[in-house]
C-alpha cells in the first residue's frame, strides 16, 4: 500500500522482505555512485514465521541481516523507530478487524 499511496502512508516505516528485497534494502546503504554510506541507522529485523516478540534483533550492518536473513528463510525488515509512542511506558499495537461482507451494497463489519 506504501508504494501505491506514498503520500498517505508515510507514517509506516520502510519494509523489506528479506532475501526477495535484498538487494533494494542494500541500496539504503549506497551513495548515487554505489558507494557504501556511512549510517547510524537501526533497522529491525523480525523472522516472518514467528510472534510475540521471538527471534526479533536490531541491527546497523547490512551485510549481516542480509546474510543471516538469506541462510534461515524469510524475514521482515523495517527502518526502526527509536522514540515510539507508548502508552504507560509500553509499546503497542493498534488492531482493527474488518469482514467485508460485501461490495454492492457494501457491507462491512468491525470486529468490537
Amino acid at each position: 500500500m506504501s508504494r501505491a499511496f506514498p503520500n498517505d502512508y508515510k507514517f509506516f516505516p520502510k519494509t523489506w522482505l528479506i532475501p526477495q528485497e535484498a538487494s533494494d534494502f542494500r541500496n539504503q546503504f549506497l551513495d548515487s555512485k554505489g558507494q557504501p554510506l556511512k549510517t547510524k541507522k537501526t533497522y529491525i529485523v523480525k523472522p516472518e514465521g514467528l510472534s510475540q516478540g521471538q527471534g526479533i534483533y536490531l541491527s546497523r550492518n547490512c551485510e549481516k541481516i542480509i546474510e543471516q536473513c538469506s541462510a534461515e528463510g524469510g524475514f521482515i525488515v523495517q527502518d526502526y523507530i527509536d522514540k515510539p509512542h507508548l502508552i504507560d511506558d509500553l509499546k503497542y499495537d493498534l488492531r482493527i478487524y474488518v469482514l467485508l461482507y460485501g461490495i454492492n451494497p457494501m457491507r462491512v463489519y468491525v470486529h468490537e
